[in-house]
C-alpha cells in the first residue's frame, strides 16, 4: 500500500496555468478579467492549483481569464 501511495506522488503534477490558453478541461473559470495587457482567453489570475496524475485530472485549477476591454 505505501509503495502505491509514494509512486502516485512521484507522477502527481501540479497545475498552475497563469499566462496560458484557458483549457476546459484542465481549468475551472471562476471569473473573466477585462485585460489590455493580455488577449481574450488566457488565464490571467490562478485562485486555486489544480492537479493531475499521468495526465488524468485530479482537481481542475480554479482560474481568472482575460476578455476584452
Amino acid at each position: 500500500l505505501h509503495l502505491s501511495i509514494r509512486r502516485q506522488r512521484q507522477m502527481c503534477i501540479r497545475d498552475s496555468p497563469i499566462n496560458e490558453k484557458f483549457d476546459p478541461l484542465f481549468h475551472e473559470a471562476l471569473f473573466e478579467v477585462e485585460s489590455d495587457e493580455h488577449e481574450p482567453g488566457f488565464v490571467t489570475q490562478v485562485i486555486e492549483v489544480g492537479y493531475a496524475i499521468d495526465k488524468r485530472l485530479i482537481r481542475a485549477a480554479k482560474v481568472g481569464v482575460s476578455s476584452k476591454k
